[in-house]
């Protein structure tokens, strides 16, 4: 189906995306695994659609909300969020219908229409995107401090931004979690796309260097909260790069949905380079594989939730189509094969 575009959500903020919801008590911490529905809460069953559906209908405002980290009864649930609301403003034309990089192409076109903003703006973005993250680096009575990625700093916006370096919280950078190398480094609208971009700690940035994502056997550098650099472990049928970088799996499943966005997004832009995870925009197979199971396995949080609707209110005007829809990462990626 085409999903249709409505005006009965004019009055909240953003688009209304499908997910599969979960009560306020439920909602997970960055990473974590989402809590079962509250026992207030109907069970879902064909015979009590209406009334599931109705236990879901929260306004934008009041409702941040965790996505399954499985595909089962994924098609049910959102068919009945469809009915129920009936908008999904931002992706009305998309057919879902469409499977592995035909639904893909459409999700290209779609969020390449994109405000960029400047590398040097992302530093007040992180202000915003990157501070009161629930489950992060900073404390919640710290409203100002900037959640780190790779260690436990929280750092002071403005005062501890790098700058130069000796050591592990020095100070902190601009992560391009997709490197910039990986396209050739020059400065394009992927240079500042918040979707990959965090703020890291300076010398933990430098020490992952250009490396891809992946599992490590055996670490040869580990940081103050266990992101892991070394030995990339072996896939079954895959040529893996000897060196990986991985993340905590607070981050396994964030980092995911930003690569998988920027393959999605950058597919007809990037015409370099040939890398031990990427041909220009495409992800290689052992890397493409490595992703999808984060996704799979760690959900979309809360904080993923909330810094997408900042990033597409406030700054960029896109949106990343694997945290609103979890369930198209299998639709596509699930057909592809090269």
């Amino acid at each position: 189906m085409v999903l249709p575009s409505s005006s009965s959500s004019s009055s909240r903020q953003g688009p209304l995306v499908q997910r599969a919801f979960v009560p306020r008590a439920g909602i997970h911490s960055v990473g974590s695994a989402p809590a079962p529905f509250a026992a207030a809460a109907p069970s879902f069953s064909p015979n009590n659609a209406n009334a599931f559906a109705a236990s879901l209908k929260r306004t934008r405002n009041e409702e941040l909300v965790a996505a399954m980290s499985v595909e089962t009864e994924a098609d049910t649930i959102n068919a009945l969020l469809n009915a129920q609301f009936n908008a999904d403003p931002y992706y009305a034309g998309i057919d879902t219908n469409l499977k592995g990089r035909a639904l893909q192409a459409q999700l290209t076109t779609l969020i390449s229409k994109a405000n960029t903003i400047s590398y040097d703006a992302l530093w007040n973005a992180f202000k915003v995107t990157d501070s009161e993250v629930p489950g992060g680096t900073c404390p919640a009575s710290n409203k100002q401090g900037i959640n780190d990625i790779y260690s436990t700093k929280c750092w002071t916006p403005g005062t501890s931004q790098c700058g130069a370096y000796k050591a592990e919280g020095d100070c902190y950078n601009r992560e391009h979690t997709w490197p910039k190398s990986a396209w050739g480094g020059d400065v394009n609208k992927a240079y500042s796309d918040l979707f990959h971009l965090y703020p890291a700690d300076g010398y933990d940035n430098n020490r992952r260097s250009s490396y891809w994502y992946g599992e490590v056997s055996t670490p040869s550098y580990t940081t103050n909260n266990g992101n892991k650099l070394g030995t990339c472990k072996p896939i079954t049928g895959e040529s893996v790069p000897s060196t990986c970088w991985e993340p905590i799996d607070q981050y396994k499943g964030v980092l995911a949905r930003g690569l998988l966005y920027m393959e999605t997004r950058y597919y007809n832009s990037f015409t370099c380079c040939n890398t031990e995870g990427t041909i220009n925009a495409i992800l290689k197979p052992w890397l493409r594989k490595t992703l999808v199971a984060w996704h799979k396995k760690f959900p979309v949080s809360a904080a993923e939730i909330r810094r997408n609707d900042i990033i597409y209110n406030k700054y960029q005007q896109n949106r990343n189509p694997f945290i609103d829809h979890p369930e198209w990462v299998g639709q596509i990626y699930d057909h592809v094969t090269a």
